[in-house]
C-alpha cells in the first residue's frame, strides 16, 4: 500500500504538470529580480549619477555571465547550467529557426524551379543550404526544452470519488515495467526485511495480483525478469523455507508455501529464459551464505535449493495437505513443459561433447553421491546439494531430469516409495510421473539420457508448445500399448468408457464435479486448451485394442479414430502400409541415381504394390 501510494503521488506530479509549475515559479522569481534591479537603477539615476554608473556596471556583468549560463546549453547537452532564461531562449530560437528554415527551403524550391528554366546560370543555386542555421536548429531539437504556461490548477476530489478511481489508478500503474519496479523497490524494502512470514505472503499474494493485472504480455514478462534478478527475493524465499526448516500445516503456512511454489516456477521459467541464464552473482560473490559457507552463490542456485525443499520434502504429501499437492502439481506441470520446449529449442548434437543431462546425472545420481546422501538419512541435505552444484544444472533438460525423477520430485511421485535405503537414489531409476506407455520410454529415467528430448517418449511433440500438441499426434499417429497406472487414472477420474477403443473421448465430467472443474480448466494464459483436451489427445496415442504397438497414419484427420475392423486385420493392414511405404521409399531413392535406368522397375513396382494393396484391401472387408 504503500509503495502504491508513492506511485500514485508519483502520477499525481506527472499529471498536473508539476515540473512547469516549478519552473514557472522560478521564472517568476528571476524576474522579479530583473524588475528589482531596474527599479533601483531607475531610483539611483536622480540621487547620485556616479552611483548609479556603478552599480548600474556590476549589474551588467553579473547580467552577462547569467546570460552565458544560460545560453551554453543550446550548443552543449551535457551543460547542466540551465536556467528559465534558457528554457525561453531555447522555444524562441525554435521557433525563428523553424520558420527560418522553412522559409530558406521554400526559397530553395522556387529557386530550383526557377533553374530548370535558366539550368546554365542557376545551376549552383540547386545546393544552397543554410549550414549555420541547420546546425543550431539541430541543437536545440535536442535540447527539446520548451516552457510551457499549463493549467497547474488540481481539482477538488471527493474520498467517494477517489476510492472509485483507485482500482483504475492501479491498473494503469501497473501497465508500465518502470511503475511495477517502484511499486517493488517501495514494497520489498520493508517486507522482505521482515522476519514475520505474513509479511512475504502478502507481498507474494499482492505481487501475483498486479502481474495478473497487466494485460501486455511483454511488460509482464519484463516484470518477472526483474524479480528473477532481484537477491533479496531469493534470500527471503531461500530463508524462509529451507534455513527456517519446514513450515507447519496452519493454513497461512499453507498459502506461503502455495505462493512460493508458484513465483519460484515463474522466476525458474525466465531465469532459464534469459541471455545471462546462468551465474549471475550480484552481491552474493564472495557473501557468507546461511549455510555458514563462504562461497559465490548465484540467485538461481538459492531458487532450486528453494523449489526441491518445497517439492522434495516428505510432509508435502500429507493428506491434509492436498490442496497444497494440488496446486503445486499445477506449477510443476506448466513448469515442465516449458523446461521441455526450451530444451528442444536449445539443444544441438555435438559429437564428443558431453550434454548437461550427463553430467546432472553424474552429480546427482551417481553411486557415490547416492551413497553419501543415503548414509545422512536427511532429506533436508539436498536443497544444499543443488545449492552448491547448481553449476551443473547449467540447462533446461538438467533442470527436467530432477523434476521428473521420484528422487528430488516427492509431490508427484507415489506414497511409499521413498523408502530409507543405501542405494535409494540409484536402484530405482524410474519416474515419478504417471507413465503413459507400458514400456522403458516412460517408466526408466535412463532412458532419457543418451538422448534427453528424442528419447524422452513417443507422446511429446518435438517442436510444439502444449498447445498444439494435437498437430504433433495427427502427424505422427505413434501408438503403444497404455501402462496400468494410466489405466487407473482414467477409472479414477471417472473416465471407464475412454478405455473403449471405439469411444469417441468427447465425453466429460461436468464441470460441477471435482474432477470436472480441474478438466474445464485452461492450461495457459490466452489459450482455448483445457486439461481435458490434452488428457483426450494423450489418450489417443495410446493402444487399447491389442499388447502391440499399432501405427496409424491420420495425416489430413480432423479427428483421430480407430477402424472399425477386429485386431487382427488392422495389423495385416498396417504390415502391408510399412511394406509400401518402404518399397515407393527405396523405389524413389533409386530413381534419383538413375532416373533413366530404373524408371521402367519403377512402374513394374508400383504396378505390383498396388495390386497387392487393393488384394489386402478386399481380404480386410471380407466377413469373418
Amino acid at each position: 500500500m504503500r509503495a502504491l501510494s508513492h506511485v500514485y503521488i508519483r502520477s499525481g506530479v506527472d499529471r498536473y504538470k508539476m515540473d512547469v509549475a516549478v519552473y514557472a515559479i522560478v521564472f517568476l522569481v528571476h524576474f522579479s529580480v530583473v524588475l528589482f534591479t531596474v527599479g533601483l537603477i531607475v531610483f539611483l539615476v536622480p540621487v547620485n549619477s556616479v552611483v548609479a554608473w556603478l552599480t548600474g556596471a556590476a549589474l551588467v556583468i553579473f547580467g552577462l555571465i547569467y546570460l552565458v549560463a544560460s545560453i551554453i546549453p543550446l550548443f552543449e547537452n551535457s551543460c547542466p547550467y540551465r536556467s528559465p532564461l534558457t528554457h525561453m531562449l531555447a522555444s524562441v530560437c525554435w521557433l525563428i529557426l523553424r520558420g527560418l528554415s522553412s522559409s530558406v527551403w521554400l526559397c530553395i524550391r522556387i529557386v530550383r524551379w526557377v533553374s530548370q528554366l535558366f539550368v546554365a546560370i542557376l545551376i549552383r543555386v540547386q545546393y544552397l543550404e543554410w549550414y549555420t542555421a541547420r546546425r543550431l536548429y539541430k541543437g536545440i531539437s535536442k535540447f527539446g526544452g520548451h516552457l510551457k504556461f499549463a493549467v497547474v490548477y488540481p481539482t477538488y476530489t471527493s474520498r467517494r470519488a477517489y476510492l472509485q478511481q483507485y482500482p483504475r489508478l492501479v491498473t494503469g500503474i501497473s501497465n508500465s515495467a518502470s511503475h511495477f519496479e517502484s511499486i517493488w523497490v517501495y514494497t520489498s524494502r520493508q517486507m522482505l526485511i521482515n522476519p514475520d512470514n505474513n509479511a512475504l505472503r502478502e507481498l507474494l499474494q499482492a505481487t501475483f495480483g498486479i502481474l495478473e493485472s497487466i494485460a501486455v504480455v511483454d511488460t509482464r514478462l519484463k516484470c518477472i525478469e526483474y524479480l528473477s534478478r532481484d537477491m533479496r527475493l531469493a534470500r527471503r524465499l531461500y530463508d524462509c523455507n529451507v534455513v527456517r526448516g519446514q513450515l507447519g500445516s496452519t493454513q497461512a503456512d499453507l498459502e506461503l508455501r502455495v505462493a512460493s511454489t508458484k513465483m519460484l516456477c515463474l522466476l525458474l521459467q525466465r531465469r532459464y529464459t534469459a541471455k545471462n541464464m546462468r551465474r549471475v552473482e550480484g552481491d552474493a560473490v564472495n557473501d557468507k551464505v546461511a549455510i555458514d559457507i563462504e562461497k559465490p552463490t548465484s540467485i538461481t542456485g538459492y531458487h532450486l535449493a528453494s523449489l526441491f525443499f518445497l517439492i522434495g520434502h516428505s510432509q508435502n504429501t500429507d493428506c491434509n495437505e492436498a490442496k497444497f499437492a494440488r496446486l503445486a502439481r499445477i506449477f510443476l506441470f506448466q513448469l515442465r513443459w516449458f523446461l521441455l520446449a526450451e530444451e528442444r529449442k536449445s539443444t544441438t548434437i555435438q559429437v564428443g561433447v558431453i550434454s548437461p543431462a550427463t553430467t546432472c546425472y553424474q552429480n546427482f545420481f551417481a553411486d557415490k553421491c547416492g551413497a553419501a546422501l543415503a548414509e545422512t538419512k536427511d532429506r533436508d541435505w539436498w536443497p544444499l546439494l543443488t545449492l552448491d552444484k547448481c553449476d551443473t544444472l547449467d540447462g533446461p533438460g538438467a533442470l527436467l531430469l530432477l523434476l521428473n525423477s521420484w528422487q528430488y520430485n516427492a509431490v508427484d511421485s507415489t506414497p511409499g516409495r521413498r523408502q530409507i535405503d543405501r542405494h535409494w537414489m540409484v536402484e530405482d531409476t524410474g519416474s515419478c510421473l504417471v507413465p503413459v506407455h507400458d514400456g522403458a520410454c516412460c517408466k526408466n529415467r535412463d532412458e532419457l539420457l543418451e538422448d534427453l528430448i528424442w528419447k524422452y517418449g513417443k507422446l511429446w511433440p518435438q517442436r510444439e508448445s502444449l498447445c498444439d500438441i494435437t498437430k504433433y499426434i495427427r502427424r505422427s499417429g505413434e501408438r503403444r500399448v497404455p501402462s496400468a497406472e494410466f489405466r487407473r487414472i482414467l477409472c479414477d477420474t471417472g473416465l471407464e468408457e475412454w478405455l473403449d477403443p471405439l469411444n469417441d473421448r468427447y465425453e466429460l465430467p461436468p464441470p460441477s464435479s471435482a474432477h470436472g472443474s480441474l478438466f474445464a480448466h485452461r492450461i495457459s494464459f490466452g489459450s482455448m486448451l483445457t486439461f481435458g483436451d490434452a488428457l483426450r489427445t494423450i489418450t489417443r496415442s495410446v493402444d487399447f485394442t491389442s499388447d502391440n504397438p499399432v501405427k496409424v497414419e491420420a495425416v489430413g484427420h480432423t479427428d483421430f479414430k480407430l477402424p472399425l475392423a477386429g485386431p487382427s486385420t488392422i495389423t495385416r493392414a498396417t504390415v502391408i502400409e510399412q511394406e509400401l511405404a518402404r518399397t515407393i521409399e527405396s523405389v524413389d531413392s533409386m530413381c534419383e541415381a538413375d532416373e533413366q535406368s530404373y524408371k521402367p522397375g519403377l512402374e513394374e513396382v508400383g504396378t505390383e504394390v498396388k495390386g497387392k494393396g487393393k488384394a489386402t484391401e478386399e481380404t480386410s472387408h471380407r466377413p469373418l
